[in-house]
């Protein structure tokens, strides 16, 4: 029987837009497989990029000439959701199944445990941060789809003074959790805006990034060791620093070059009807 309490931590440091999705997806099928254990992974983005969720059309969504012209790059993510853009962040993704959070087969409800240690690590930080379905003054609100993640707001994401605070995302396989996640540490969300061809207004006044929360400038190292903890009180005590297996490294390197790279993934999915199981039959057997 699968242990539920030694989890693996993956620092992998910060890479570009496709070799961080590569290797999110790599833990995820080799946990599926069964030959990888639940783990907590911690990464960052080498240079500014955009993340676009599995069901958009970037010709639809993004201003491209622009993006280019900026030379701002984007990747598809397997999870569902808004744009995202990745800059000065921090960025942690999670693969365990439904027992080790003790949550049932609801979204919701896996939300709410999964996202709690998050919460801890912003109330050390002297934050008053909670769950938007929380918060009477912007339930109201709450549903609103939108192309940019951080402008919409669902039940559980993580507000602080009722602005949003970076976003998260997950995606079931069988009785396997993923979930992955952008904390934003600084930044200016006037510019992802223009990267957008519907521009959303009044960003400043429903989202926050953590230095503005602080009102100090929080460095990635600090958030970490922030993050880590918190992982560790509220979720798993025997949390263990380790690596990719040979394995998982050797399939991030195929899911890099051969999905997350090329425009069949990244552009031409969401208009082909497509899954991306269609796109990638070859890497099961790989």
């Amino acid at each position: 029987m699968e242990s539920l309490t030694n989890w693996r931590l993956l620092m992998t440091g910060h890479n570009d837009a496709a070799r961080n999705m590569a290797v999110d997806e790599a833990v995820l099928r080799t946990y599926v497989q069964g030959v990888a254990p639940p783990t907590l992974r911690i990464y960052g983005w080498q240079s500014p990029s955009l993340s676009i969720g599995y069901f958009q059309d970037p010709v639809r969504e993004l201003d491209l000439a622009e993006c280019k012209k900026r030379s701002i790059g984007f990747v598809r993510r397997i999870t569902a959701g808004g744009i995202v853009f990745h800059a000065e962040e921090l960025t942690y993704s999670i693969v365990c199944s439904h027992q080790h959070f003790k949550c049932n087969r609801s979204i919701e409800n896996s939300f709410k445990r999964i996202c709690s240690f998050i919460i801890r690590a912003y109330q050390a930080l002297g934050l008053e941060a909670g769950f938007a379905v929380d918060q009477t003054e912007v339930i109201k609100n709450l549903g609103r789809k939108t192309a940019f993640c951080f402008s919409g707001r669902e039940k559980y994401d993580i507000l602080i003074n009722s602005r949003k605070i970076g976003g998260n995302a997950q995606r079931r396989f069988h009785n396997t959790i993923f979930q992955h996640g952008s904390i934003p540490l600084r930044g200016e969300m006037g510019f992802t805006a223009s990267l957008l061809r519907e521009r959303p207004g009044h960003l400043e006044q429903r989202v926050t990034t953590l230095a503005e929360a602080l009102d100090r400038p929080v460095e990635f190292d600090e958030f970490a060791a922030e993050l880590i903890k918190s992982f560790k009180q509220t979720s798993c005590p025997e949390l263990s620093e380790g690596d990719l297996s040979g394995q998982e490294n050797d399939l991030a390197e195929y899911l890099n070059r051969e999905k997350y790279s090329r425009p069949e993934w990244n552009i031409f999915r969401s208009r082909s009807g497509k899954t991306d199981e269609d796109c990638f039959k070859k890497t099961v057997l790989a």
